[in-house]
């Protein structure tokens, strides 16, 4: 079916989500109320319910509200997750720039 079809592409993401919320909250950054593979679940569906905000213009966003939302719902304070960020974003910005050289 579809559904399995879309759960087949996206078990590597999930597996690798997982294994960055187990470091995340064995290290203290994430919280630990929840599984990881259940939190990495609950993401996962934030990021689609944005995304179709997204699509019907009811959010506007290139990425990094829902990035920094994600990074809030693990557990990451609001300025650390907007901080981290923005240094991905300006570190994408500029390699993009030395590929279009």
């Amino acid at each position: 079916s579809g559904l399995e079809r879309v759960g087949e592409i996206l078990e590597p993401a999930r597996v690798r989500v997982t294994a960055i919320l187990e470091r995340g909250q064995r290290d203290g950054v994430f919280h630990s109320h929840l599984p990881p593979a259940a939190m990495g679940a609950g993401l996962e569906a934030m990021t689609v319910a944005l995304l179709e905000e997204v699509n019907t213009g009811a959010l506007e966003d290139d990425g990094t509200r829902t990035a920094v939302a994600m990074l809030i719902a693990a557990g990451v304070p609001e300025k650390q997750a907007r901080v981290v960020v923005d240094d991905v974003a300006a570190a994408v910005a500029a390699a993009e720039a030395v590929a279009d050289g």
